[in-house]
């Protein structure tokens, strides 16, 4: 398994920022749910934490990043990922099981949670 170096994760951060921009300049729906932006951060700070799902999974339920819920499983089609934003150091971190190919459901759900640091909450 080939690992993902530093220039590597800079280059996929940026092209996710790039990827939203562009979905969220033309599109108003996202897996057939209306997108309400609870707000838009323009710049912050990522942080990217990769572990296998069951490590993921135990982070986010550590952090209550599901709110009250204890999540045990994972969603069909999904990976295991949470984000925390921390207003004060305008920083985003991002929980996610390591992507194992391209465009598989790691690099999914690291848009995904990427997308709540940007928008806040936006599922309904």
């Amino acid at each position: 398994m080939r690992r993902i170096g530093r220039s590597g994760i800079a280059a996929l951060v940026l092209a996710l920022v790039l990827v939203l921009a562009l979905a969220m300049a033309g599109l108003a729906r996202a897996g057939g749910e209306t997108v309400h932006f609870e707000h838009e951060r323009p710049e912050f700070r990522v942080v990217i934490h990769f572990a296998d799902q069951w490590d993921t999974l135990h982070a986010c339920n550590a952090r209550h990043a599901w709110g009250s819920r204890v999540l045990r499983d994972v969603p069909e089609g999904m990976a295991a990922g949470c984000n925390a934003f921390d207003a004060y150091r305008n920083l985003c971190e991002i929980w996610v099981e390591r992507p194992s190919e391209v465009d598989d459901r790691a690099m999914r759900t690291l848009g995904h949670e990427l997308m709540h640091c940007y928008a806040g909450h936006f599922h309904s």
